[in-house]
Parts: structure tokens; C-alpha cells; sequence
């Protein structure tokens, strides 16, 4: 088979018009002096540059920056795992050739800004005087010689320690060929990407922690009605300053919901949005109902119960300043994660 028939034509044209190098089902080239690696797949092309020694600083502000310009790109999504950047471009008829080589040179031209320094930088060790263009993991890099000639024989270490425990395996148990090669690239995507369950799990914790300053406000705005009496403020002043805690409470909520997506190791893209979004706005709801608990269980005289409960929700109308309350909530909520759902196509900022 003509392995260059597992390159789209789209792909193809590409590689040829730039003088890129057609290997098997991969292309790999240069630009700007990034090496990268590009492969297709079913509605995404992936382009894949070494990042070897990447600061944490500078991987922020990198994801900060293609989440700015992530509809410029076409990115369906972007990550960075162990020392290779990975970016996935929606891939449809209107994708053409010169979008590609413009979203490249987009992507270098913000690591140039970033001063991340990828040329000559082995991908082994991590320091500057590489010379040896190789493959890590079909992975188009940088490596010192000796440093390339020490991950060969580890390498080959590994495959003769595989070989030796299939000689004990049933020939049932043979996996295929191509799904094992797959599975040994660096940068495989089923086995990169963060599991949803993760993402959901890191960002309620966050969200759970930006709702304790909403639970504690009862006790928050005794201390401030009581500053405001002894000054002599109108009720409106007292009216405006809970109003005001309210949007921060709520602005904090996701915010912490950002804060714990994040930490689970995702890249930011249009499904995690939506995560971050839908899991503060049930959130700010959840805690409008709790909220009424604290209030009946800071007052001494009164027992938290059911019919307390639903006496103060309904007979009170504490339901109004429930609605009240979550709509304000999730106005700034949504203002947290407004940054996020940017879909701007101008330039990048350094």
C-alpha cells in the first residue's frame, strides 16, 4: 500500500507546497524554525511542536493565548504533554491550504512572543545545542546525539523486554500492528486527554469552594448592618452593599470553577466552556437554597426542619429573593466565564 494515500490531498498539498516530508501516514516540516508534526484524522488535523523546558509562567500565558485566539485557529482543542504542544483544527471543506500555513505561522509567531525557545533544544535533556533533527515517538524534534543514541537503546531495551513476554501469550492475545503503533506515540490522543469524570470532579470542587464566601454571607452582613446602623446609612446603602456581595459571591463561584478546570490538566476548549458555565449557574442555584438553612440556623430560637423551612420559602416569600438572588448570580457568573467563550479573531497580545 502507498502509505501516502493515508494523507489527505488537502494534507498532501500542503506538505508539498511548504517542502515538507511525507513519512508514512505523518508530515513533518518546519516553520519559523519550529519542527512540527502533523497528522490527520477524521475532522481534525493535528499539528504537534516540541516545547521541550517550557516554564509554567510561559505554559499559561501559551494557553491563555490560543484560548484568545482559538476561533482565529479553528481549534477544536490544545494541550501539552510531555514536552510536546498539540493543536487540533477543525477540519471541514472551507479548511483550506493557505489557513493551514496561516494558523501555523500564527502559532509560532506567539512562541517567538513568548520567547519559548524550541530551536536546537533536545527533547531528551531539555538543553540548547541539538543539532540532530529525529524522531521521538514519530515525533519530529530536536535531540543531542548521544542523548538520541541513549533513547534508541532504551527504546530497543523496552521493545526486546515486549518481545519476550509475547513469546508467553496466546496468539489470540496479538494485538494489531497498526493499533500498537497508535498506542506508542507520545502524544496518542484517547490516551492524552484528560477524562471527562476528572473535569467534572476538579471543577465542582472548585465551585463547591468559591460558594463558602455565599454561605457565610448571613454572617457577613450582620457585621456590615451593624457598621452601617452605628454610621446612620439608609436602608438603600444597606439594600446596595448586599447587592453588590451577591455579584462577587456569584463572580467568585466561577471563577473557582475556572480555577479547578484547570488544575485537572485540561486545555480549555468549547466543551469545557459549557462545563464551566452550566456546573456555576447550578451551583449559584443550589446555594440559593442553602442559603435559606444558614439563615435558620444562625437564629437560635429557631430549628432547622422541613416545616421551618418551607414555612420561610413560601409563606415568607423568601423564594422571591431565592430568584432574586440566582438571577443576579448568574448575570456575573457568567461574566467570569465570558473571557472563555471569546470568539475575537484579532491579533494576539503579548
Amino acid at each position: 500500500m502507498n502509505m501516502e494515500n493515508l494523507i489527505s490531498k488537502k494534507m498532501r498539498i500542503f506538505a508539498e507546497r511548504n517542502d515538507w516530508m511525507i513519512r508514512d501516514s505523518y508530515i513533518y516540516g518546519k516553520e519559523q524554525g519550529h519542527l512540527f508534526t502533523g497528522i490527520d484524522g477524521k475532522g481534525i488535523k493535528s499539528f504537534i511542536t516540541p516545547v521541550p523546558g517550557i516554564l509554567r509562567d510561559q505554559t499559561d500565558e501559551l494557553m491563555q493565548l490560543l484560548e484568545k485566539n482559538s476561533s482565529t485557529m479553528r481549534l477544536e482543542g490544545y494541550d501539552i504533554t510531555d514536552g510536546f504542544l498539540c493543536i487540533r483544527i477543525k477540519d471541514s471543506t472551507s479548511l483550506k491550504t493557505d489557513d493551514i500555513e496561516f494558523i501555523l505561522a500564527l502559532l509560532s509567531g506567539i512562541l517567538s512572543d513568548l520567547s519559548i525557545v524550541t530551536a536546537n533544544r533536545c527533547q531528551e535533556c531539555g538543553e540548547l545545542g541539538a543539532d540532530k533533527e529525529t524522531y521521538m515517538y514519530d515525533l519530529f524534534c530536536y535531540m543531542h546525539d548521544d542523548c538520541a543514541t541513549k533513547f534508541d537503546e532504551n527504546e530497543k531495551g523496552v521493545e526486546t523486554a515486549d518481545d519476550v513476554n509475547s513469546d508467553d501469550t496466546d496468539n489470540s492475545d496479538v494485538s494489531d500492528p497498526e493499533a500498537e503503533a497508535e498506542e506508542g506515540g507520545a502524544l496518542d490522543r484517547n490516551n492524552r486527554q484528560v477524562s471527562t469524570l476528572r473535569k467534572v470532579l476538579f471543577t465542582l470542587a472548585g465551585a463547591l469552594i468559591g460558594s463558602i464566601p455565599w454561605l457565610i454571607m448571613p454572617y457577613i452582613m450582620d457585621m456590615v448592618n451593624g457598621l452601617l446602623n452605628s454610621a446612620g446609612s439608609p436602608d438603600w446603602v444597606l439594600n446596595l452593599v448586599r447587592s453588590l456581595i451577591t455579584c462577587i459571591c456569584a463572580y467568585l463561584i466561577s471563577y473557582f470553577a475556572i480555577v479547578g478546570y484547570k488544575l485537572s490538566g485540561a486545555g480549555i476548549n468549547k466543551s469545557g466552556r459549557w462545563m464551566i458555565g452550566i456546573i456555576s449557574i447550578a451551583f449559584i442555584i443550589i446555594v440559593q437554597f442553602a442559603y435559606l438553612a444558614v439563615l435558620i440556623l444562625k437564629e437560635p430560637s429557631v430549628k432547622l426542619t422541613f416545616g421551618n423551612y418551607m414555612t420561610n420559602l413560601v409563606k415568607y416569600n423568601f423564594y422571591r429573593d431565592m430568584l432574586i438572588g440566582a438571577g443576579i448570580g448568574t448575570v456575573f457568573a457568567l461574566i467570569a466565564v465570558l473571557p472563555f467563550f471569546d470568539s475575537s479573531k484579532g491579533k494576539t497580545s503579548k
